[in-house]
């Protein structure tokens, strides 16, 4: 997968040329906490949108091989306030813990040199993305009728994990940059009173890594309820954390 990112990396650098800042490595891959079913998370920092070598870029990962999830920040589209950063759905969390901590592979790191946003509005940010992912959860569950794929069924088990991992934040500052199973066992320490054990076994095998292909096919009913009750328990964590404090 080195081989791989390198390759890739110098194709941007030569797609866009002075137009790149910098490439950014987040997620898995980062953390060196991957699995069979990790892809690979890039962020690249551009001057301005250019739509002819953005074609270009989406030809060469449409012949790939990996599975690469590659986002492009616009540094003519970054609102002067850093408490209003977005990407994609992702609030200002994003930039006050996440691409401040990325691991840069060309370039340096410009968004270094933005102000960072408040604690406050890193929080709101925060509870808002897992509101969002609940909200997409719940919205599948009803829409139960309709077929799910096995990418989303990874989905709700990867989302799930980043919802765990922002009530911790939310709650005691965890390192939000943890390994996988380290966030998942404080999870289970701090609340297990409101955990029953079919959930504990659902989360603790989402870092099983001789169970995570198996649950990632897993459709049966009973798996998605229970990821549905333990995804509804962190939401309301995480919104009585958040009005409280």
């Amino acid at each position: 997968m080195d081989d791989f990112i390198r390759r890739l990396v110098e194709n941007l650098k030569g797609i866009f040329g002075n137009n790149l800042f910098c490439v950014l490595l987040l997620g898995s891959v980062q953390k060196e906490d991957t699995t069979p079913f990790s892809d690979i998370d890039l962020v690249a920092v551009i001057k301005e949108f250019d739509l002819d070598k953005i074609a270009d870029v989406r030809q060469l990962l449409r012949q790939s091989e990996v599975l690469v999830d590659l986002s492009f920040i616009c540094w003519d589209e970054i609102p002067k306030d850093p408490n209003l950063f977005t990407i994609g759905t992702h609030g200002c969390y994003q930039l006050g813990l996440i691409l401040n901590k990325a691991k840069c592979l060309s370039g340096r790191n410009i968004l270094l040199d933005l102000r960072m946003p408040s604690e406050e509005n890193i929080r709101q940010s925060l509870v808002q993305k897992i509101i969002q992912y609940t909200w997409w959860a719940r919205r599948m569950f009803v829409e139960s009728n309709r077929e799910r794929s096995l990418e989303s069924n990874y989905q709700i088990n990867s989302r799930l994990i980043k919802m765990i991992r922002g009530l911790l934040y939310l709650s005691d500052r965890f390192d939000i940059h943890s390994r996988a199973e380290e966030t998942i066992n404080q999870f289970i320490e701090k609340y297990s009173d409101i955990l029953l054990k079919e959930e504990v076994l659902v989360i603790t095998g989402l870092v099983d890594k001789f169970s995570i292909g198996r649950n990632s096919a897993n459709m049966s009913e009973e798996y998605f309820l229970s990821r549905i009750s333990v995804i509804n328990k962190i939401n309301k964590e995480a919104t009585k954390l958040f009005y409280v404090l």
